[in-house]
C-alpha cells in the first residue's frame, strides 16, 4: 500500500455524519483496450480484511477488530491463515490493549510495523466507541510507534495530536507523514495539517526518527501523504493547495528533494484522494467524483460519489476503473457506496481495494478486487518475478 495510507480520513467524516473542469476520459465507460495490459478484465467482491504483505512476502498484517471491538495488528507467515495478534496484550512503550491501532504498515526493511496507536487519554475518550473509532481513523488523538512483526518491542516514535502516513522512500531512509496542527475552522474545513519529514534511523537496534522538518506547500491547509514514486524523492499528496475548499482536494506530486509542486488533476468542485503510484511508479490509482462532476454537490462531503480512476503519473490517459453507482455493473451498490482506496499487488496484475457503504456507522466496510488484462502496475515485471 499504502508504504500506503493506509488512513481514510475523509471518508471516515462520512460515517461520522451518516452519510471547471478541463480533463476528458480516455474513453467513455466500456470501451476496450485493444492489446492494453491496463484493461480491466473482471471487479469482484472479496473477503476481507486486505493482507498487507512485507516487502519480501514471508509475512503478512490485517489491521481488524478483535472481539472486544477493539482494532488490532495481526500477523501471519505468507502461506498460512493463522494470525496472531501483536498489540492484543500490555507491553511496555506499547499503546494499551484497549485502544485502537489503525495505519497498520511495513517499513521497506520488513524488520519493523508502523502503527498508530490511539492515546491512553484524549479530551473526547468518553464518546462511544463507533464515533471514537471514525475519528481515530481519521488520525486524531493517535501517536506513531514502531514494532516487531512480532510484536515484542514498541517504540514510540513521535507524540501528535494526530497524524496519517507515514510514507517511507523505498530505502526507508526517509518518512513523511501529516500531522494535525490546527483545529477545524471556518477556513479549514478539515482542520490544519502539516506535512512532516525525518530521518528514520536505527542506533543499537532501537528506531528513531530525527531531524524532523516542515516541508508543507504553501497555501495547504489539508495534506495528505500517499506513497513514494520508485525514484524516491516523487511523493503523491492529496491537498488543498491553493484552494478555498478542502473538499476541492487534488493529486499532487511533490519532488522532495526540491520542494517542486505539480498538479496532476487540476480539477474545481472535484474530489480527488488516496492517490497511490503503481509499483513501477508509471501509473496512479485514485478515488474521484470526476465521472460524476455534473451532479450538484457530488464533491461535498454529505453528497460524496465516487469511482476508482487511474491515470499515467503525469495526470495523462484518466480511465474510469469502477462502476460502483452504475445500474448494470456487477459492482453496482443501489443503496450507495464510496470507493476508498486501492493498491496495486507487486505484479501490477490486479489492485485490492476497499469500499465504504453509505448508511453504515464505522467499520462499514466492503473489499474489492479490480483484475486487468496484464501487469499494468508493473511493466518490469517477467516470468521470473517481479523488480
Amino acid at each position: 500500500m499504502k508504504a500506503f495510507v493506509v488512513a481514510i480520513p475523509l471518508l471516515t467524516i462520512l460515517t461520522i455524519l451518516g452519510l471547471g473542469e478541463t480533463r476528458a476520459l480516455s474513453a467513455e465507460p466500456g470501451t476496450a483496450y485493444d492489446d492494453d495490459p491496463c484493461r480491466v478484465v473482471e471487479v469482484k467482491k472479496i473477503p476481507g480484511p486486505l493482507k498487507i504483505y512485507a516487502p519480501d512476502r514471508k509475512q503478512y498484517l490485517v489491521n481488524r477488530m478483535d472481539e472486544k471491538n477493539v482494532f488490532q495488528v495481526y500477523v501471519s507467515a505468507g502461506d498460512s491463515d493463522q494470525l496472531q495478534c501483536i498489540s492484543c496484550s500490555r507491553q511496555n512503550n506499547a499503546p494499551l490493549p484497549q485502544r485502537d491501532k489503525m495505519q497498520a504498515n511495513w517499513h521497506p526493511s520488513g524488520k519493523w510495523i508502523i502503527v498508530a496507536g490511539e492515546k491512553e487519554r484524549h479530551q473526547l475518550q468518553w464518546l462511544p466507541r463507533q464515533i471514537r473509532q471514525g475519528f481515530a481513523e481519521c488520525g486524531i488523538w493517535m501517536d506513531m510507534y514502531a514494532t516487531t512483526p512480532d510484536g515484542s518491542r514498541w517504540y514510540k516514535l513521535q507524540e501528535m495530536d494526530g497524524f496519517t502516513g507515514p510514507a517511507f522512500t523505498p530505502d526507508g531512509a526517509k518518512a513523511v507523514w501529516a500531522q494535525a496542527v490546527g483545529p477545524v475552522s471556518s477556513r479549514n474545513r478539515f482542520g490544519k495539517w502539516a506535512l512532516k519529514i525525518a530521518d528514520f534511523v536505527e542506533r543499537e537496534g532501537v528506531p528513531h526518527l530525527e531531524n524532523v522538518r516542515d516541508i508543507t506547500p504553501a497555501n495547504t491547509s489539508w495534506v495528505e501523504p500517499g506513497n513514494f514514486h520508485p525514484n524516491g524523492k516523487d511523493l503523491l499528496l492529496s491537498a488543498d493547495t491553493g484552494m478555498s475548499d478542502a473538499q476541492w482536494q487534488d493529486q499532487f506530486v511533490l519532488d522532495i528533494s526540491t520542494g517542486h509542486l505539480t498538479n496532476l488533476t487540476n480539477s474545481p468542485r472535484v474530489w480527488d484522494e488516496h492517490g497511490l503510484f503503481s509499483p513501477d511508479g508509471k501509473k496512479i490509482v485514485f478515488m474521484s467524483s470526476y465521472p460524476y462532476r455534473a451532479e450538484k454537490d457530488s464533491w461535498t462531503v454529505f453528497h460524496l460519489k465516487t469511482e476508482f480512476m487511474m491515470m499515467n503519473s503525469d495526470g495523462s490517459d484518466l480511465r474510469q476503473l469502477t462502476h460502483f453507482q452504475v445500474p448494470g455493473y456487477p459492482e453496482y451498490c443501489k443503496t450507495g457506496s464510496t470507493p476508498a482506496y486501492a493498491f496495486f499487488n507487486p505484479e501490477g496484475t490486479q489492485l485490492h481495494g476497499l469500499r465504504l457503504l453509505s448508511g453504515k456507522q464505522f467499520p462499514g466496510y466492503d473489499f474489492w478486487e479490480i483484475t486487468f488484462s496484464g501487469h499494468c502496475g508493473n511493466l518490469s515485471t517477467t516470468k521470473t518475478g517481479y523488480q
